[in-house]
Order: C-alpha cells, then sequence, then structure tokens
C-alpha cells in the first residue's frame, strides 16, 4: 500500500502542480499505525529531489504491536470497571508475558472478558454512548450481504490454518501471531468485531442525531454525535451524492467495513516499532526536518493509550524537562505532551501527546482539542502548564 499511496501522491502534484509549493504532511490512525510510517519510509527514500515538500506525520491511537494492544486494551475495561476482578485475575496470571503465553487458556478467557466488556459499550469510546437507531448495515442488499459473509469467513479459515502453522514454528512472536479466537479478532477482523459487538463503529459523529444527546460532562463546543456512522453511510449511497462525487455505478452498496476485502493477516500480526526507530533515525539527519507526532485520545480501549506506552518510550530518549507535560485548552487540561531528544543537528521534532477523554478518533470526540492540537502541531507552539 505504501508503493500504491507514493504513487497517488505522485499523480495528484502531477495533475495539480500548484500544489507543489505547499508543505505536505500525512496523517491517519488506528491500522494507520502501519501504513503511515511505511509510507513516511517510502516518501523519504523516493523523493530525492524533494518534488514533494514532505515536512512530516502524525497517526493518532495507533495499531503497531498486537500483543501490548491486545493486553492493554484488557486492562483498560477493568480500570474502567468493565470486567470483575475475579476472572481478570484468571487472566493476569497467565496472559502478560509476551514469551510465556498460554493460548488457548487466554482466548477462553478473553472470550468471556470481552462478552461482559462489550455488552451496550463502545469500545471505541468507552465513557461515550452508543448509537440507539438501526445499524446502516441494514439497508445493504441481502445477497451482498451473503456473499461478503462467505468471502470473509473462507478468508478467515484460511488464515487461521496459517496462523497456527506460524505459531507451532515461532518463539515470542507465538504470543500475538499464534492467537486464535477472541484475541485475534480483536486486530484480525475488526469490522466483523464491530459489527458484531456494537450497534455502530467509534466514527459516529459526522451528523445531527436526535435519540441521542451528547455526554453532560463535555463542553459545548465538543458535540458527540453517536449514529452520525449510521447517516453518513446512508448520505453516501444516494444516488444524487454518488453522481456528485462522480463514483462508477456498480451495484453494490458502499459500507464502512467490508470482509470482502483480502488484507494480509501476516502484516496484520507483524509489530511496527521497528518503522519508527528507523523514521526517527531518518529525523536525526541534518537536513531531514520532519515533525514527527504520535497522538493518543485516553478513553480507547481498543488501541489504548496504555498500548502505545508500552513501545513508545523504548524508541529514543525524552528530553528531561519535557516530560508529560499538560497542555491546555480554554484553561482546562487537554491531555499531556512528551517531546523527545532528536540531537542538536536536526530540527526535526518527536512528540507524544494524549487527549483527555478522546475516544478513538480523537477529532470526532474532542474536536476543538483536536483542533487545538493539530495547529500545536504545526506551528510548535503549545500552551503548556508550568
Amino acid at each position: 500500500s505504501a508503493v500504491d499511496n507514493y504513487r497517488m501522491i505522485q499523480e495528484f502534484f502531477g495533475r495539480f502542480p500548484e500544489r507543489k509549493g505547499n508543505d505536505f504532511y500525512i496523517a491517519s490512525e488506528s491500522y494507520g499505525g502501519h501504513y503511515i510510517p511505511h509510507l513516511a519510509k517510502t516518501i523519504l527514500n523516493n523523493n530525492t529531489d524533494n518534488a514533494i515538500n514532505f515536512r512530516g506525520w502524525l497517526v493518532g491511537n495507533p495499531y503497531v504491536d498486537p500483543f501490548s494492544n491486545d493486553v492493554t486494551m484488557m486492562q483498560t475495561c477493568y480500570m474502567h470497571g468493565l470486567i470483575a476482578m475475579p476472572l481478570y485475575s484468571l487472566w493476569e496470571q497467565s496472559c502478560l508475558d509476551r514469551n510465556n503465553y498460554d493460548n488457548d487458556k487466554c482466548n477462553q478467557l478473553m472470550d468471556k472478558m470481552m462478552g461482559v466488556a462489550t455488552e451496550g459499550i463502545n469500545l471505541y469510546a468507552v465513557d461515550y454512548p452508543e448509537c440507539l437507531e438501526p445499524d446502516s448495515n441494514n439497508n445493504i442488499p441481502q445477497s451482498q450481504k451473503e456473499e461478503d459473509s462467505d468471502e470473509g469467513e473462507q478468508r478467515q479459515a484460511q488464515e487461521g490454518a496459517a496462523t497456527n502453522t506460524v505459531a507451532s514454528t515461532s518463539t515470542s512472536t507465538s504470543t500475538f501471531v499464534g492467537k486464535n479466537g477472541a484475541v485475534a479478532t480483536t486486530s484480525k477482523n475488526s469490522c466483523q468485531q464491530k459489527k458484531r459487538r456494537m450497534s455502530s463503529s467509534q466514527s459516529k459523529q459526522l451528523l445531527n442525531v436526535t435519540s441521542i444527546t451528547s455526554p453532560p460532562f463535555l463542553p459545548k463546543e465538543d458535540m458527540y454525535h453517536p449514529c452520525a456512522e449510521t447517516h453518513f453511510t446512508i448520505y453516501l449511497n444516494r444516488d444524487d451524492v454518488k453522481e456528485a462525487l462522480h463514483v462508477v455505478d456498480t451495484g453494490r452498496y458502499w459500507s464502512v467495513c467490508a470482509n470482502n476485502i483480502d488484507y494480509s493477516q501476516e502484516d496484520s500480526d507483524k509489530p511496527q516499532i521497528y518503522l519508527y526507530e528507523e523514521l526517527i533515525n531518518m529525523g536525526k539527519t541534518s537536513g531531514i526536518d520532519l515533525k514527527m507526532m504520535v497522538f493518543s485520545g485516553d478513553d480507547d480501549s481498543i488501541c489504548s493509550t496504555a498500548s502505545t506506552q508500552y513501545w513508545i518510550w523504548g524508541l529514543t530518549e525524552p528530553i528531561a524537562d519535557k516530560v508529560w507535560q499538560s497542555w491546555q485548552y480554554e484553561d482546562q487540561t487537554a491531555g499531556y505532551i512528551t517531546q523527545f531528544d532528536l540531537g542538536k543537528d536536526t530540527n526535526s521534532s518527536f512528540i507524544f501527546v494524549t487527549v483527555h477523554g478522546a475516544g478513538h478518533e480523537v477529532p470526532a470526540y474532542r474536536p476543538a482539542e483536536a483542533l487545538a492540537m493539530f495547529s500545536s502541531y504545526l506551528n510548535g507552539k503549545w500552551d503548556v502548564k508550568p
């Protein structure tokens, strides 16, 4: 995908050459924790003529290391009071060591825990309400649902067989590559998980809704719309909208998630920490001058703040007096920021920012704070509490 995305960027500037002089940034979230660093490296390695004015990248609540992602998801759910201690304690005894992970036992325990934790809870923002309206998935023609389901199940069976083979031959990586059942599906088939476990997924904030209002603790500028994804999906499937967007009509109903896309399970299960290490080392080189930021909404359990902290502190040393400083929005603590040391030979920067009270997709849950964060990322000026 990195090569394809790079070609798309080249094609874009070929079609719109007047944009070449603009600063260019790439950003994503969630599984973007995989493909954003790949794309950033591809641009840096191939953009030798500086035809692309590449200035940096940012990624939010990234899916980077499958093992720590799954472990901290359970921990986050427990800390939010979604799992009873007796059951959690059994899981904790057997499932925290990457090198001594009991696949069968941990999968069974996780199945039980998730069966409780997902009941009426939006795991992408555990303190926010779910959508109570009918899911937009109900509008998909039955024939297409069956086709997608059949293709997805066939691939799952094939991937499961391949995964078990890898597990029997690997060592430390077997802790996450060899997992099946509940643990694997957390990262393996997020689309199916979202449809099975909740009436709508995490990005439900684009349109207004009357069935559920915003949580009372949110500031007035942070409106939350639980059913926006349902509304948005119906909107994008309208004939007049497809015509305005020049969408070729294939007769298929568009949905946010589909099981008939053939993703590589091997790629999904591979930790990407090494890519961030390589990008930071590139950033330390004089003349690169990149703005690099990992940000995290701390109300997400799927790709939690804890999962990012599991690996980010080992990338490079933080600046001693720039560790976990609270940054402000309208005189309230909006989160915490840590700046890392890239040396004196570069103008590049690498920062880790949390957004308090935000879910998996930060701008959807805390739009005002997200805009303040993005603006600070670009101009380098943070309202940090002394």
